[in-house]
């Protein structure tokens, strides 16, 4: 092995100092843009439920926040087996897929529910999905999916949790 005079070896790079700032991890813009345009359509009907139910006419949009809110809880659920697909057999531990896993069937089973019951279904797919985020021991998802993925299911809440409260104060 040996080595020319030209070779240069670059320092090893400085250790960070205690002053130095540690940002939270960044959604790429792209995902970002994309993440929230889906909850465009969540909270506009959520909030036509709030401020006119039971008019005439809000039950149909209650009906499509519902599912709405269905179809996006299986695209979520399909997000995560396909990210612990891609990362190997290694990531394909049952506590956190049996959560994922549980609420592809109940968003489907959501659309021949009553809409209170839908509702307060809704949510607690999301909370299935936000917990098998938290367990595994080596979770694959990407630093800055989750940095979407919390805010993001805190946001679909609040919409159902408002209409939820809605058509059960009238």
């Amino acid at each position: 092995l040996t080595m020319s005079a030209n070779t240069s070896i670059a320092p090893p790079a400085a250790a960070p100092t205690k002053t130095a700032k540690v940002s939270a991890p960044r959604s790429p813009r792209s995902v970002l843009i994309a993440g929230y345009a889906v909850l465009v359509p969540l909270v506009a009907m959520a909030m036509v439920v709030v401020t006119t139910y039971p008019a005439n006419g809000t039950d149909a949009v209650l009906r499509v926040e519902i599912t709405y809110a269905a179809a996006l809880l299986s695209f979520v659920g399909g997000i995560r087996w396909g990210i612990a697909l891609m990362a190997g057999a290694a990531h394909l531990q049952w506590k956190p897929l049996t959560f994922i896993t549980a609420a592809l069937p109940l968003a489907w089973a959501i659309l021949f529910m009553s809409p209170p019951v839908a509702l307060a279904a809704l949510m607690a797919g999301y909370l299935l999905i936000a917990f098998g985020e938290r367990l595994g021991s080596d979770n694959p998802v990407p630093h800055w999916y989750r940095a979407l993925f919390m805010p993001f299911t805190v946001m679909i809440e609040i919409g159902l949790g408002l209409s939820l409260i809605t058509i059960l104060s009238v």
